[in-house]
């Protein structure tokens, strides 16, 4: 199976992954990242991926002055000053590292550096696998234990939907500023499936606060928890899809 790379923003099309082959592709595909036609893609030969590493998100810094390596392994870049006797990540020596020039803009990297989205969206994922252990485990477990699980779900439930918001909001933000539009496929799929968390959040909320929470209603206010949850491992799926893609310039 082949692999072919989006000369644009560095994604690879991986035919045994897709489960297509690069052929049976309509003429009018394109990049599920940045929105490239076929013709911006390159077949990936075997060798081609420790000659060309993709474009790591450890980048430390590029002000003028400072040299810039990259592990021809692993891709991992760092201040030609800072590297010690071998790769930080992958653990070669230092002797893999080539110089490397970035294209992305100062300005552009440095708020890429924050990593904001990444950490941003770690607090729904939690928030939403842990209140449906909580919700799951009350159905096995009767008195005083029983209501302190409800009720730190239900502390839970108020935090879910701000920190789906926020993540939201700093996709978007993220979006704009690696890809430079957010009408791409995936990231279009991210955004109405985050909006769909939103809107799960905000109803188990009021189910959990505002409801008598008898069977019944646990037993809807679980299956929409799992949604949620659902919803988060979907959207920290196709964000590890994206990780390390970025359309250069300034």
């Amino acid at each position: 199976m082949a692999k072919y790379l989006c000369g644009v923003c560095g994604f690879i099309y991986d035919e045994e992954k897709e489960g297509k082959k690069w052929e049976e592709l309509p003429d009018d595909w394109v990049c599920p990242v940045c929105g490239a036609g076929k013709s911006s893609f390159n077949l990936l030969e075997p060798e081609t991926k420790s000659k060309t590493p993709p474009v790591s998100a450890q980048i430390t810094t590029e002000s003028t002055g400072k040299k810039l390596v990259i592990c021809s392994v692993c891709g991992y870049i760092s201040e030609e000053g800072q590297l010690g006797e071998m790769c930080p990540a992958c653990g070669v020596a230092k002797t893999a590292f080539q110089p490397y020039v970035d294209e992305i803009s100062a300005k552009r990297r440095k708020v890429l550096n924050l990593h904001l989205h990444n950490i941003v969206v770690h607090f729904p994922q939690a928030f939403s696998i842990l209140m449906l252990f909580l919700i799951f485990m009350a159905f096995f477990i009767r008195g005083s234990l029983q209501s302190e699980f409800m009720t730190a779900a239900k502390i839970l439930s108020i935090f879910l939907p701000l920190s789906v918001l926020a993540s939201i909001l700093s996709g978007v933000l993220d979006g704009k500023n690696r890809f430079k539009r957010t009408d791409t496929p995936i990231l279009k799929k991210k955004l109405i499936v985050g909006i769909i968390f939103l809107v799960f959040s905000i109803v188990v909320l009021l189910i959990l606060n505002f409801s008598n929470l008898l069977l019944p209603w646990r037993l809807v206010v679980f299956a929409l928890t799992a949604l949620c949850a659902l919803s988060s491992l979907f959207l920290g799926y196709n964000g590890g899809r994206l990780a390390g893609l970025e359309v250069p310039g300034s």
